[in-house]
């Protein structure tokens, strides 16, 4: 008898050591490798990833917004002062500004044949592609800071800031051109030349600035058609999703389109601008024969 409970403890304890070994390793182990990946997680963590220098990144963030908005207000603010530089405006605007125009009218003729196209998607669709598509290009702008924290580029995460600022003034615009046209939605079955009678269709309001985040998500991106493309789609399925449940005109939509990106490339092209502008003062050692000095460059 002790020689059999003899044998059952050496079988128990070969099966609790085979049973160690199937399951990985022992709690030692274990311990070990839990402390290599911690090793590994904060050696192959970004050079920012000290909370002092991140709320450096935040706060110098926070300020050029600041800044930028202020600057930026004060720009609009003396732009009828600005009325001579009318002439500077290229032909290329100029055509690109009438074909906006253009087709936006030759929407307008479309609109209610394309109503009817529109209303063969269901609310449920209709509004499933407003929430996806809104959610895409505001999580990609979130996303776009989020990679100008990770790998410090400054550039990227200003380009994010300029196309919130971009975003919110998109949406102003856009809600006082509803006031403005006054155009009436085609659930008020009045037709597509309805204007000027109180409505609130012209322009969509929450097309204006999906499209206005798609751009400065694609332009953060350096335009990269791998970027700019999903961006573009998720923006437009904002106001295909506006015209399934009855609430825009095609050229609502378009036009939307043409407002929200404007807006973004205005502000970039404002605060690229401002940024050539500003003074560079650089300093450099003069050496030459029997001569000893610095030299002092500053460009404005």
């Amino acid at each position: 008898m002790m020689e059999t409970g003899r044998a059952d403890r050496v079988m128990r304890n070969s099966l609790d050591s085979f049973g160690a070994t199937r399951s990985g390793c022992s709690p030692s182990s274990r311990r070990i490798l839990s402390l290599v990946a911690i090793h590994l997680v904060i050696l192959l963590s970004p050079p920012w990833a000290g909370a002092q220098e991140l709320g450096a990144n935040l706060r110098g963030d926070a300020g050029y917004l600041g800044y930028t908005v202020w600057e930026d207000a004060k720009t609009i603010a003396r732009a009828p002062l600005e009325i001579g530089r009318i002439a500077d405006i290229t032909p290329e605007q100029l055509l690109i500004a009438a074909l906006a125009v253009g087709s936006v009218g030759g929407m307008i003729a479309l609109d209610g044949t394309i109503r009817e196209r529109a209303k063969g998607i269901d609310d449920g669709s209709a509004l499933a592609l407003q929430y996806a598509g809104f959610s895409l290009v505001s999580g990609g702008l979130v996303a776009l800071y989020g990679a100008g924290l990770w790998t410090d580029n400054e550039p990227m995460r200003h380009a994010a800031l300029s196309g919130l600022e971009s975003t919110v003034v998109a949406w102003g615009i856009a809600g006082l051109m509803k006031v403005g046209f006054g155009r009436e939605r085609p659930d008020a079955n009045k037709g597509p030349y309805a204007w000027f009678q109180g409505g609130r269709s012209f322009v969509s309001a929450d097309t204006t600035p999906a499209f206005a985040l798609a751009e400065a998500v694609a332009a953060g991106f350096d335009h990269r058609w791998e970027v700019a493309l999903p961006a573009y789609v998720a923006a437009a399925a904002v106001g295909v999703g506006r015209m399934g449940r009855d609430r825009h005109w095609a050229s609502d939509v378009l036009a939307s389109a043409f407002l929200g990106v404007g807006t973004t490339k205005l502000f970039n092209y404002m605060h690229r601008r401002r940024e050539e502008a500003a003074v560079q003062i650089s300093v450099s050692p003069q050496l030459a024969p029997r001569e000893l000095g610095l030299r002092l460059d500053v460009r404005y």
